[in-house]
């Protein structure tokens, strides 16, 4: 297999992002799994079965099971379908632990929520005044290691690498 496959619609999918992708699923499926364990052994330990708490951790794990690796034709659908995947998880997070009175979980799984969002409007604002759009955030999202004091200069190479890679496109058509 190369560094890169082509899915449906032409977009290469790098084998980390498969990766990466099927690590979050099985992660999400492992959780489910060990809240389901430790309510029954809650529930087992004190003696009672609580109606309420096995139907919710039912229909979570059923709402988890049901969500497989979809495909997608386009890459871009697919991206957004694990952005809001990502933003329901911690939306959950949320709401399970407001119920449990955890305030501080709340208050740090919203912040958490929140940056994601924050994060991905500033790459659509990007991709909307770019030439190369979307080319070019893929360039720029693949150097995220590198220190936030470099962001404009990785913005920079990120737009000089995707004018690159449009140019060599359009020069093979």
């Amino acid at each position: 297999m190369s560094d890169s496959e082509n899915n449906n619609g032409g977009e290469r999918v790098t084998i980390q992002e498969i990766i990466e992708r099927a690590i979050r699923v099985s992660q999400d499926q492992l959780v489910t799994a060990a809240t389901k364990a430790a309510v029954s052994a809650v529930e087992i330990t004190l003696g009672k079965r609580s109606a309420d708490i096995t139907s919710e951790a039912v229909q979570q794990s059923v709402k988890k099971l049901k969500t497989e690796l979809p495909t997608f034709k386009k890459k871009g659908n697919q991206d957004q379908y694990y952005f809001n995947y990502d933003i329901e998880s911690i939306l959950d997070k949320a709401l399970k632990a407001n119920k449990d009175g955890n305030t501080k979980l709340v208050d740090e799984t919203l912040q958490e929520g929140k940056n994601l969002l924050v994060k991905r409007q500033k790459l659509i604002k990007l991709a909307d005044r770019e030439q190369d759009g979307w080319h070019m955030i893929k360039e720029y999202v693949s150097d995220d290691l590198a220190s936030n004091s470099e962001d404009e200069k990785n913005i920079n190479r990120a737009r000089k690498n995707a004018a690159s890679k449009r140019k060599k496109k359009t020069a093979f058509c």
